[in-house]
C-alpha cells in the first residue's frame, strides 16, 4: 500500500542503491540466488574480484559458474549454439538411433544469440529415457565437449515419479571458444510435445498458455496437459484433482486443445 500511495518504498531506499547493486551483480554468477547473494554482501563481498579471494563462501557449483562469471553472461551467436547441438547430436544418434532430439529455447524461436543452450531428448522405450544420462554423458565428456557438470535433477532408472531428468552443465565448442551453459531435459515419450513446447518459450507465452488452461479448467505444464482439473476454491494454485492426461502427440494439438491459433516457434517471442 505504501508504494500504490507513496510510488516508493522506504525500506528499499534504506538499504541503498550500492547493497541492491552488489546483489544483482552477485545474482549473475551461475548458481547464486537472491538469498546467497545477499549473504555475500552481508559477508563484505564488493566485487567479483573479492569473491575470487574468498570463494570458501561459495558451493562447489557456484564456484563453476564465479570460474566462468564472464564467460556464461556472454551471448552466444547462433552458428555457435548450432555446431554445438550437431556435436551433442551426432553422440546422441550414435547411442540412440530411435531417440527423439531438439534445440529448444531462443535458438528454436530464431533468436541470432542466445543465452544458453537447451535440449531436449527422448526415445519411445520409458527405461531407456531414465537410464540415459548415465550412458549419454560420460560419452559427451569423452568428446571434450561436456567440460564441467554443475547439477541433475531427476530420478533414476527404478523412480516412478512424474519428475523429469535434468542436467545443468558446461561445454565448450573448442580451446578457442568460451565455455557455455548447457542444460539437457531426458522428456519421457507422451511429454515430448508438452516438454518442446515448455522449453521453447517464450516465458509469456508459457504463462498466456497455462493460464488459459486454468481458466478452462485444465492444467499446462512441461509433462502433460490435464482436464477436468479440480483446483481449491481459496487457493487456486493448490490442485484437489489433476483430473485427465490430454493426448498431445504435436504441439499443434497443444494450441487446438486451448482453442488457439498454432504458432510456430519462430513466431513465439511476440506472444
Amino acid at each position: 500500500m505504501e508504494i500504490v500511495h507513496e510510488g516508493k518504498l522506504r525500506r528499499v531506499q534504506h538499504l541503498g542503491s550500492v547493497e541492491l547493486d552488489r546483489q544483482r551483480l552477485f545474482e549473475g554468477i551461475w548458481g547464486v540466488g537472491a538469498a546467497a547473494a545477499r549473504n555475500l554482501v552481508r559477508a563484505g563481498m564488493d566485487s567479483i574480484d573479492t569473491l575470487k579471494e574468498n570463494t570458501h563462501l561459495l558451493t562447489p557449483r557456484q564456484r563453476i559458474g564465479l570460474q566462468f562469471y564472464d564467460e556464461f553472461n556472454m551471448r552466444i551467436p547462433r552458428e555457435e549454439v548450432t555446431q554445438i547441438g550437431a556435436k551433442v547430436e551426432e553422440v546422441f544418434r550414435s547411442l540412440y538411433a530411435e531417440g527423439l532430439f531438439c534445440v529448444c529455447g531462443s535458438y528454436r524461436r530464431c533468436r541470432a544469440t542466445c543465452g544458453d543452450i537447451d535440449i531436449v531428448l527422448s526415445h519411445p522405450d520409458s527405461h531407456t529415457i531414465r537410464a540415459m544420462p548415465a550412458k549419454l554423458l560420460p560419452a559427451l565428456r569423452a568428446t571434450g565437449l561436456l567440460t564441467h557438470s554443475l547439477s541433475i535433477e531427476g530420478k533414476d532408472d527404478d523412480d516412478e515419479s512424474d519428475e523429469m531428468n535434468k542436467f545443468f552443465g558446461v561445454c565448450q565448442l573448442s580451446p578457442e571458444h568460451p565455455h557455455r551453459r548447457i542444460d539437457l531435459v531426458f522428456a519421457e515419450f507422451a511429454s515430448w510435445s508438452c516438454s518442446r513446447l515448455y522449453f521453447t518459450g517464450s516465458d509469456v507465452l508459457n504463462r498466456s498458455m497455462r493460464l488459459r488452461a486454468r481458466n478452462m479448467g485444465m492444467n499446462l505444464e512441461q509433462r502433460a496437459l490435464h482436464k477436468n482439473v479440480v483446483r481449491d476454491r481459496t487457493d487456486r494454485d493448490l490442485i484437489l484433482c489433476a483430473g485427465e492426461v490430454v493426448a498431445t502427440p504435436t504441439e499443434e494439438s497443444i494450441f487446438a486443445a486451448l482453442g488457439m491459433d498454432y504458432m510456430e516457434p519462430c513466431d513465439r517471442d511476440v506472444a
